[in-house]
């Protein structure tokens, strides 16, 4: 009989170290796979920023390399970027800002790039006529 009661005691405390490693394992998966949730949105952010930054660089670089106007239009988004677009003004335009004062020959020319309507970044920059 003593053997006995001694062997439920054996069972009851191996169920309490099972319950109680399977508890540590919970609270560690469940650290693990927040952080691995945090660390794939800022991914994704970090993408979703530098796309549209150097979409942005690109459409200023092509607006610098066209003949001297008073509006231009944007260079075409790849097609792989399908859901960012260029904030334009009335028919589709990107319109210059004479720069008044010493010299009447010099536009700043201001580019934002939205992502499904949200402006993500804007780049500004000058043109000499």
């Amino acid at each position: 009989m003593g053997a006995d009661i001694f062997n439920i005691r054996k069972r009851g405390i191996a169920l309490i170290e099972v319950l109680i490693s399977l508890l540590l394992i919970g609270i560690i998966s469940t650290a693990f796979f927040s952080a691995l949730g945090t660390a794939s949105r800022s991914v994704i952010l970090n993408d979703e920023q530098q796309t549209s930054k150097n979409l942005a660089e690109m459409q200023l670089e092509y607006l610098v390399s066209l003949p001297y106007s008073d509006s231009y239009l944007p260079a075409p988004i790849p097609e792989d970027q399908v859901s960012y677009s260029v904030q334009t003004g009335d028919g589709g335009r990107i319109y210059a800002q004479s720069i008044t004062g010493r010299d009447s020959h010099i536009q700043k020319l201001s580019v934002t790039i939205l992502r499904n309507g949200k402006a993500l970044f804007t780049v500004s920059g000058f043109k000499v006529q």
